[in-house]
């Protein structure tokens, strides 16, 4: 039974410590445990979240209304400590605005798991994982401030491995990464601290960018929303400005992997991007997935692409803003066996070249409106590959794909005569047997090995009737075959 003391509300303010700068939720905790003298972990939980279990997330903690009410909205309310001492803000701007929202509001009132289902982050190649990370010197300083080391947000988004201040890698606490381990409150002065790449090369230019790209996104104003259809416009507009892109608006992969390869081949010595070199395949698909979104991209995977083309995310932000209401047209990526295309701004000799394209596709088929892709492909090979790379969507919509479709709405099978013929089956395999008697009693499973063909149509025996009422007479003793 919970004591008394652990089921009463928070009501004298000096019980609560203030915020330190750049501290998480968890790090509050962690000084507050150790503050208030409860000597289990979860009489904490149960004070501060009113479930023992509660709380212990040191990413995304649930039950933000229930801290803030237990806290007496001393310390802030739900939406505010959710974007200032979580790690939400870093995977807010790549949600809808109206997503943010629901988002915000899971947080108040769900739990961890299912908040991180919401965000995508379990079936992303990322991971869910989000490691406790501190730099010793940082630490270091906090001792002889505060006379303890706490936890900084900052130093927990994903793809930070680096401080800025001390030029130092980061490491990681042991302890979070357990099982066992993860329902208490840890504090940096009692981790178990383990450094990724100790025995590895890295490259700090490289991990000091990504880095700085990381805290960059924190920082965007509420409410933003990196809309992807604009993100891509801005990528290939670094694209187009690097001499990647000819004047035709096919890319120059050979030079463009080149200058992307070092960098990222030393980012993802990182444990979220795989801890090993990235293959060609894997670089193309990550340019793809930013170029042509197709869906909600994790923002880390994003900031990885941006980052080896921008100088900074604030260089990013203003190409963004300046390209927000361009047109685009699809953009070819050789090499690409899934026929990709990516959206690029049109320019004013491309928009004749399509012009003339679509008039002349349209001259064929008012002349034959029977002519099929294959015809025209064969006649025609110079226009039609030029839409299908190019211009596919508008291709399609005139010329779209021919299916079989059921003439006056009739089956195209006929289930009486299909009936009929099953049913004559089934009675042909049985008396050829010649042992009646011994059919009778053989199990469902047994005659419809013996009848593949009836075994092929069991889902379909609510059409057939004869041949479910013979199935039914064999299987429940009857022999009778004739008919």
């Amino acid at each position: 039974m919970q004591s008394a003391r652990s089921q009463l509300p928070l009501s004298i303010p000096w019980t609560l410590p203030a915020w330190e700068c750049s501290e998480t939720l968890y790090s509050w905790i962690v000084r507050f445990h150790a503050l208030s003298g409860y000597r289990q972990a979860r009489t904490t939980s149960t004070v501060l979240f009113g479930h023992r279990y509660s709380g212990f997330s040191h990413d995304f903690p649930g039950q933000l209304s229930e801290f803030v009410a237990r806290t007496l909205g001393l310390l802030g309310n739900a939406e505010a400590i959710a974007r200032s001492r979580t790690l939400m803000p870093f995977y807010l701007p790549s949600r809808p605005l109206a997503e943010q929202g629901r988002l915000l509001s899971w947080m108040s009132n769900t739990t961890v798991g299912s908040l991180k289902a919401k965000l995508g982050l379990l079936a992303s190649t990322c991971g869910a994982h989000h490691p406790l990370k501190a730099c010793p010197h940082c630490l270091n300083e906090d001792r002889k401030r505060l006379g303890t080391s706490i936890w900084r947000l900052n130093q927990q988004l994903p793809g930070v491995w680096w401080c800025l201040v001390h030029d130092e890698p980061l490491q990681y606490a042991l302890e979070k990464s357990v099982v066992g381990q993860r329902l208490r409150w840890i504090s940096p002065d009692h981790a178990s601290f383990s450094n990724p790449f100790s025995e590895r090369p890295i490259d700090p230019s490289a991990l000091q960018k990504l880095t700085r790209f990381s805290e960059s996104l924190i920082k965007v104003p509420p409410n933003t929303y990196l809309d992807p259809a604009n993100v891509s416009r801005t990528l290939q507009e670094a694209l187009i400005d690097r001499g990647f892109v000819t004047s035709g608006g096919r890319v120059r992969l050979t030079p463009l992997v080149a200058c992307i390869d070092d960098y990222w081949n030393s980012i993802h010595v990182i444990p979220e991007l795989g801890d090993g070199m990235p293959s060609h395949r894997m670089k193309m698909r990550a340019l793809q997935s930013v170029l042509q979104p197709r869906r909600a991209i994790h923002p880390l995977k994003l900031l990885s692409v941006l980052s080896s083309f921008f100088n900074s995310f604030e260089d990013f932000s203003c190409v963004m803003a300046r390209t927000k209401n361009n047109p685009s047209n699809p953009l070819f990526i050789p090499g690409n066996n899934q026929g990709a295309l990516f959206s690029l701004g049109w320019t004013s000799e491309r928009i004749l070249q399509r012009s003339a394209y679509r008039s002349a596709l349209k001259n064929i088929l008012a002349a034959d409106n029977s002519a099929g892709r294959s015809l025209l492909r064969s006649q025609n090979m110079a226009l039609y590959t030029w839409l299908y790379r190019y211009d596919r969507k508008w291709l399609n919509s005139v010329i779209p794909n021919k299916k079989k479709s059921k003439e006056n709405g009739q089956s195209r099978v006929d289930w009486v005569q299909r009936d009929l013929f099953l049913e004559q089956t089934i009675k042909a395999v049985v008396n050829a047997d010649g042992e009646v008697t011994k059919w009778s009693r053989l199990s469902y499973r047994a005659l419809m090995s013996r009848v593949p063909v009836a075994q092929r149509n069991l889902r379909n025996l609510g059409r057939l009737p004869r041949t479910a009422l013979l199935i039914r007479s064999l299987t429940g003793g009857s022999s009778a075959l004739s008919g």
